[in-house]
């Protein structure tokens, strides 16, 4: 096949002679194949310190893609029964995983090892919810309490590790939240106030003060157990999921239902995927 030219100007600058053209090689959309394959058998394997960049190219730049995850980089052990839970804690590289051992453990995501354990609850963890500068943990069990956990700075678990890379101590909870009848499913710390929201089984999205540790609200109207329950990024709103089909918007500071999706507010005609009012 014979190259071809492409004109970097319009036809009236190709005119005048004063065009810029580029020559393309000979079967370049074929090479351009060739190499997408090539990059797809190179990292069809993990590689940790490799990265390959992404850049609008054009016809004449060679193939480069992304390195996505393809491979398994480790496997974090510890746990004595089914895990439940994992979250990101800080910004230190720090994972916290919680289970039906009744434990949560922290870890160090990037070498793989236990950095500490931290036990209390009396049942499973449903999940877990990190402060976003990673010095406090929450933990919803199904014990019917909610557990903070305080991390220090940064995210860094006091305690040191051991030689085997064990906890060489354990960490006590800071707070234990009462107040649910039966499992809590989940729990929100708020983006910047001292405050901590958590919903479960009893149908209640519940509302604490972490500074004196007590209730300070509870929100009715789901008619099924809360299953999911967060802040919004302002934090003055609290949005909750229930087994009822339904999404609710909560006020903070009126403890009033602004907005519900799914089954209408009224209930009346049954069913519902709609807008609620």
């Amino acid at each position: 096949m014979r190259g071809f030219e492409l004109g970097a100007a319009d036809h009236a600058s190709n005119q005048k002679g004063a065009a810029s053209k580029q020559q393309v090689p000979p079967r370049r959309l074929l090479g351009l194949l060739q190499q997408a394959v090539a990059y797809q058998i190179e990292f069809s394997q993990y590689h940790p310190t490799t990265r390959a960049n992404v850049q609008a190219s054009g016809l004449l730049d060679d193939y480069s893609c992304a390195l996505l995850p393809n491979a398994q980089r480790g496997v974090l052990r510890g746990h004595a029964a089914g895990v439940k839970c994992v979250e990101w804690v800080g910004s230190g590289g720090l994972l916290a995983s919680g289970g039906n051992d009744h434990c949560v453990r922290l870890w160090n995501a990037r070498d793989h090892s236990a950095v500490a354990v931290m036990r209390g609850h009396e049942s499973r963890v449903w999940q877990l919810a990190a402060s976003s500068d990673g010095r406090q943990l929450a933990s919803a069990s199904a014990d019917g309490t909610v557990r903070v956990w305080g991390l220090g700075e940064r995210g860094e678990a006091p305690p040191p590790v051991d030689a085997a890379g064990l906890p060489a101590s354990e960490v006590k909870p800071s707070a234990t939240l009462c107040g649910h009848v039966g499992d809590v499913y989940s729990v929100s710390l708020h983006p910047s106030e001292p405050q901590l929201v958590s919903a479960g089984y009893d149908k209640t999205v519940r509302l604490y003060d972490l500074t004196k540790s007590q209730l300070v609200r509870t929100l009715h109207g789901h008619e099924l157990a809360v299953s999911q329950v967060l802040f919004n990024a302002a934090g003055n709103l609290v949005v909750s999921a229930a087994k009822d089909a339904t999404v609710r918007f909560w006020d903070l500071r009126s403890a009033v239902c602004l907005q519900s999706f799914g089954r209408p507010l009224g209930e009346g005609r049954g069913g519902g995927g709609g807008g609620g009012g």
